[in-house]
């Protein structure tokens, strides 16, 4: 870490911001399916999707783009995002690792329709996108099958019924990217590893009752909010939160409440979030990324009541720096420590 920003860090050591946050919740503006069998050109643009390789070794990849930037602010801060799929039917009881890419190429949807479930597509319509085209029948893609880059998440797609991802750390950076970058938001393909056979899926669609929908929590500068849960404490967790607006220059107010009574604790800074979290020990989640240079702040007791609070002068000149906070305090239990939730403020 620099002299700079390490300064920066060192004075975040004792408060920050305004207690606000925004989610949006987007369906897919266009869905599809591609199928590797020759010659390549089947699409089901208003049908199922399909990921995964069929009983008979057939390989499907679904695509879905998501108008990011349409609904989020340009400057905004991703938190976390999650996304929800139903899925309809499957060829294999075990949930299946799924791949997510970023594509690199626009690819369209068609009026193509497969018949019945959808599961072998049907001839592309004009603008459809296949393993072979982009847009059907006149631009391809450079790669048959879709040019992407190398995945930044994975998830456990299930064998049947409605779900949610985590809010994987490398979802939100996708999400981010997309936002900071629309020219260049193509959205992703979904593949698993397709030398497994028989772990094929179909999912609702965007034209069904139950379409994927991509959960999206953002800050603007001057905002904060909480990330994840604190540890089990009395009859609730252990809570954090910065209190004020995060403006430069501003004093705001870190704020512990229903810690553990009569102990000592510290705060321990990152410019970064784990939104899924590396578990302690049971329903208690270490929320700052543990691969960057983590800060502790000064210590503080917690006295009778299990809260106490401190004060900060927000530094100036660091306008969109995401800054995140979370408490240890000792107590009883076999790892020694008791920690809040995280809470997260964007400078303004």
């Amino acid at each position: 870490m620099n002299s700079t920003l390490s300064t920066f860090v060192v004075a975040l050591a004792a408060a920050t911001g305004l207690s606000a946050q925004t989610t949006v919740s987007l369906t897919p503006t266009k869905d599809n399916t591609v199928y590797a069998e020759p010659p390549g050109t089947n699409s089901n643009a208003l049908g199922y999707l399909f990921v995964g390789q069929t009983g008979t070794g057939a390989v499907r990849r679904c695509l879905m783009h998501f108008d990011v930037a349409a609904s989020v602010p340009a400057g905004a801060v991703i938190v976390e995002a999650s996304l929800e799929l139903d899925v309809l039917q499957s060829t294999a009881f075990l949930p299946i690792e799924t791949f997510v890419h970023r594509l690199t190429q626009d690819w369209g949807e068609g009026t193509s329709l497969a018949p019945g479930q959808g599961g072998g597509g049907t001839s592309a319509t004009t603008g459809d996108v296949t393993w072979m085209h982009t847009f059907y029948p006149s631009s391809t893609w450079t790669n048959p099958g879709g040019d992407f880059l190398p995945s930044n998440w994975s998830f456990p797609l299930v064998s049947l019924g409605a779900m949610e991802t985590e809010p994987y750390a490398g979802l939100a950076a996708d999400v981010q990217a997309m936002l900071d970058d629309p020219a260049n938001n193509f959205g992703w393909i979904f593949k698993t590893a397709e030398q497994l056979p028989q772990n094929a899926r179909r999912i609702a669609s965007r034209t069904h009752s139950n379409p994927p929908t991509l959960n999206i929590t953002y800050l603007l500068p001057g905002e904060s909010t909480r990330v994840g849960v604190g540890c089990p404490v009395g009859a609730g967790t252990s809570e954090l939160d910065f209190v004020g607006v995060a403006n430069g220059g501003a004093v705001v107010t870190i704020q512990r409440t229903n810690s553990v009574t009569s102990s000592i604790g510290a705060d321990f800074f990152s410019l970064g979030i784990d939104p899924v979290g590396v578990t302690l020990q049971p329903d208690c989640n270490v929320y700052l990324p543990l691969a960057q240079e983590l800060l502790a702040g000064g210590a503080y007791l917690t006295g009778a009541t299990g809260s106490s609070s401190a004060p900060f002068a927000v530094p100036a000149g660091y306008t969109g720096f995401l800054v995140a906070c979370q408490s240890a305090v000792l107590d009883s239990s076999p790892f020694g420590l008791s920690l809040s939730n995280a809470a997260v403020l964007i400078i303004d």
